[in-house]
């Protein structure tokens, strides 16, 4: 039970493609001679069709997009590696240069007050949906960059 909770859009829409194609299959071999039955049959292939389509926005939306895109950076990370190990190989070395290419120097400045440095260690960053202004949230993603690439050892 716990399965056709968790897949039951997959398995409507496996019902769904196998309706279309079985209709679409007798459409085309059989050809029905009356119009009610060809009717029915275009009816029900485009009923079939409509909703495989709406299944398929509803779990790219739900589930396959983060599926592919982890799949994707695995890939993509994998294909980076083998391309930096090949151009190795053929002598080409990587460059020591930070991510902002030695152009811009991130200095943080140290000489604060004693209160405000323990006040600023203390406090957290303000939460993503409690920001106001778009300057706030152009901030903070600054912030997350520079924090990141720091982590990262730029």
């Amino acid at each position: 039970m716990k399965f056709i909770k968790n897949y039951w859009r997959e398995i409507l829409l496996f019902i769904l493609a196998a309706t279309a194609a079985t209709l679409v299959y007798y459409w085309t071999v059989d050809r029905p001679t009356d119009t009610l039955t060809q009717s029915f049959m275009l009816i029900g292939i485009a009923v079939c069709i409509a909703g495989a389509v709406w299944l398929v926005r509803s779990l790219w939306r739900d589930k396959w997009r983060q599926a592919a895109t982890r799949g994707m950076q695995r890939l993509f990370s994998k294909m980076q590696r083998f391309f930096e190990r090949f151009a190795e190989r053929l002598g080409f070395k990587r460059s020591n240069k930070s991510v902002l290419g030695g152009k811009t120097m991130v200095i943080f400045d140290r000489v604060t007050g004693r209160e405000e440095e323990i006040a600023a260690k203390t406090a957290k960053p303000p939460k993503w949906k409690h920001l106001q202004s778009e300057r706030e949230r152009m901030r903070y993603l600054y912030r997350q960059m520079i924090a990141g690439k720091l982590k990262k050892g730029a």
